[in-house]
């Protein structure tokens, strides 16, 4: 009877976390009335356990009394039978009669609890809980890496996606300390606890409570440091968004005007991008169209670019080929070098031998080759007309 003890004793054990879960106002209704039609239907399945059990045991007991009279049993071993499996029938109704009693108190429980629930608690949406999670990354002040500025951002995104759940200051203020660690929660929790008085409401009224909390745990302590390191920023050979993130995420933490921002952001632009917008540059007078004009600038860099390296691969595969054609030409000459191989000539004198196998075949006396006398010789009067570039491609085929 251990299945049936466990199949009876589970329905408790949801019905008291389910009753937690009325009565907590966080709580989803919607996933609280699903819970409600799972335990309904698990009773429903029990009942139906039960009663086929019943009808077993009423099975067991109408064959025992059939055979009394067998040659197996005897009377007393019959009655005996019989009356045990009465007392099994009657146990099993009694354990039934109680767990309906006992389920049908614990629905009447929470059917009176949600009832009972206040309509200002009721979540619209089913898939979110009315109060987010604290951060897991604690505002810690100087001493922590979240910043004040991405702490401030973060409580903003809550505040906004969980609209009904900061009804008031309070509410935030709250929310907020909760999300701190070190030095703001100890100076915060003194305020919460009464430990020190708090005469200008700073508990009560969060966006002083921010002011107060920048004003000692922020970033002033390195506006100076930023300033400076604004002031020598520079694009340099990096890439314009690389400059844009960086200088953005100095400028926030200073208290710069827009003007002082406008000038310093042109001046750390690189030469590349200023010499493409010196024609406009006077008339740029925004941080908006000078970041708009400087990147679609750096996308035109990029793109000369790509068209130079391709021109340039171009130019070496033609002067490649040009080489190997003069290789090729040098190759099948009969003997002697070719009249352009400047590095094959040699100015030194000739032998006797040498003059006189060049008379026999007719050759230039000056530089070795076929089909002409000293006179005309290429090497010795070279002529300077007619010259081209050796690269003659063409850019539109690479494109």
């Amino acid at each position: 009877m251990s299945n049936q003890d466990n199949q009876q004793s589970a329905p408790v054990y949801t019905h008291h976390g389910l009753l937690d879960m009325v009565q907590d106002p966080n709580a989803n209704l919607e996933e609280v009335l699903l819970h409600l039609n799972q335990l309904i239907n698990d009773a429903n399945h029990l009942n139906q356990q039960n009663a086929t059990l019943q009808a077993e045991v009423d099975t067991q007991a109408q064959i025992l009394n059939s055979s009394a009279d067998g040659p197996l049993l005897t009377l007393t071993a019959s009655l005996r039978s019989i009356a045990q499996g009465n007392q099994e029938a009657i146990r099993i109704h009694q354990e039934n009669q109680r767990s309906q009693e006992a389920y049908q108190a614990s629905m009447a429980n929470i059917l009176n609890q949600l009832s009972n629930r206040p309509a200002s608690v009721v979540n619209t949406n089913p898939d979110r809980h009315s109060t987010p999670v604290p951060f897991t990354d604690k505002f810690k002040g100087p001493e922590g890496e979240l910043t004040f500025m991405v702490f401030k951002a973060q409580l903003q995104a809550q505040i906004n996606k969980f609209p009904h759940a900061f009804t008031t200051d309070v509410d935030k203020i709250t929310y907020a300390f909760q999300c701190m660690a070190g030095a703001p929660a100890r100076y915060f929790a003194m305020l919460f606890n009464g430990q020190l008085q708090d005469p200008q409401g700073l508990m009560r009224n969060y966006t002083l409570f921010l002011e107060t909390t920048d004003h000692m745990y922020g970033d002033q302590h390195s506006r100076e440091e930023c300033e400076h390191k604004l002031n020598r920023l520079r694009q340099a050979n990096g890439t314009f968004q690389e400059y844009l993130m960086r200088f953005r995420e100095l400028s926030s933490r200073t208290e710069w005007n827009d003007a002082a921002l406008l000038s310093r952001f042109k001046d750390g632009l690189s030469f590349e991008i200023k010499s493409n917008l010196a024609s406009q540059w006077t008339k740029f007078s925004t941080m908006e169209e000078i970041v708009a004009a400087a990147n679609i600038a750096s996308q035109n860099l990029k793109t000369r670019e790509l068209f130079t390296r391709r021109g340039q691969a171009a130019q070496q595969q033609h002067q490649q080929a040009h080489r190997r054609q003069q290789t090729v030409l040098v190759s099948s000459t009969p003997s002697g070098p070719s009249p352009m191989d400047l590095d094959a000539v040699t100015f030194r004198k000739l032998s006797e031998t040498e003059r006189q196998r060049r008379k026999d075949h007719n050759l230039c006396l000056y530089c070795g080759g076929a089909g002409h006398r000293i006179p005309q010789c290429p090497v010795k009067n070279p002529i300077q007309a007619n010259v081209i570039s050796e690269y003659q491609g063409n850019d539109e085929a690479e494109i």
